[in-house]
């Protein structure tokens, strides 16, 4: 029914098993390095594991530990390049929008502010503008 003889289906059951602890023997590796360097990288990860891989006679390549280490999201997250200068979802007081709904006609009838948040080489800086909106 399956063309599959018993031999090869028990040899598959034996094969997924051997890999299944060898995974988990990469698995708890890669855990006690990441206790003492929580940034390290698939390549850092392949150089601090060598030697417990040579230990266990475990062959592995970097990509195998890439794809392992993918598919049980233990890979390394990116940080953010940018900074989140608004956080509008606060408990704090917030102050009603009171030109919503007015006609500004004329000028200097009202001032709009802001502040935002502006990268230079010695680190950051906030500028603060308030504008007429007519």
């Amino acid at each position: 029914m399956f063309r599959v003889s018993k031999q090869a289906y028990y040899q598959r059951i034996k094969s997924n098993q051997k890999r299944n602890s060898k995974h988990q023997i990469i698995l708890d590796l890669v855990l006690k390095i990441r206790k003492i360097h929580p940034r390290a990288g698939v390549r850092k990860l392949m150089e601090y594991l060598q030697g417990d891989l040579l230990l266990q006679k475990i062959k592995l390549g970097r990509d195998e530990l890439f794809t392992l280490l993918r598919n049980h999201g233990l890979l390394v997250k990116k940080t953010k390049r940018f900074h989140i200068t608004t956080d509008s979802k606060h408990f704090f007081f917030k102050s009603p929008n009171l030109l919503k709904g007015t006609a500004i006609t004329h000028a200097e009838k009202a001032l709009v502010t802001d502040i935002t948040y502006i990268k230079t080489d010695e680190g950051h800086a906030y500028l603060a503008l308030a504008t007429d909106p007519y």
